[in-house]
């Protein structure tokens, strides 16, 4: 007798795609020059990208010029240091 096999039918999860598909990105990143930004830079930087709310902010984001996007960045880092 041979086993049944079960075929998922379940819906991959986009949230999980995403991240995914961010951490390859973020893993591709090659500094053109390694020396040019400290380690508190670099680990300020990567708590920034692993920040859920501010990744969502910016992945609602759907500037139409360079200038709201600047205007978003602004807004978004307002009162953070």
């Amino acid at each position: 007798k041979r086993p049944k096999t079960t075929r998922s039918t379940a819906i991959p999860d986009k949230d999980a795609q995403n991240t995914d598909h961010h951490q390859q990105l973020v893993n591709d990143i090659e500094a053109a020059d390694p020396y040019a930004f400290n380690t508190s830079f670099i680990q300020q930087r990567q708590k920034a990208i692993d920040n859920h709310s501010y990744r969502s902010a910016i992945q609602s984001w759907r500037p139409n010029s360079l200038q709201q996007l600047v205007n978003a960045i602004k807004s978004l880092s307002e009162n953070k240091s």
